[in-house]
């Protein structure tokens, strides 16, 4: 599975970055950074994986997967 971001989901990890170094300094940041690129492995190594739920009320093969306080939302393309 290949993952492509869309340019604002780009915009959103920028934003948390930010967020999270001026509230919680740098070295948080990274950490939250680390635990949302984790999350892009576990969608590229199983898309459909127990962790992720369907959402085909987003739209058909659409899924999501929680990171803290934030839900990363795929389309699972065939």
């Amino acid at each position: 599975m290949k993952i492509k971001l869309t340019r604002l989901a780009e915009e959103d990890i920028d934003d948390i970055r930010t967020y999270t170094v001026k509230n919680w300094g740098y070295k948080q940041a990274e950490r939250y950074v680390n635990f949302i690129e984790d999350a892009y492995k576990t969608i590229h190594k199983n898309p459909h994986s127990i962790l992720s739920k369907q959402r085909d009320d987003l739209l058909k093969n659409y899924r999501t997967l929680h990171v803290k306080k934030h839900v990363i939302v795929y389309l699972v393309e065939k």
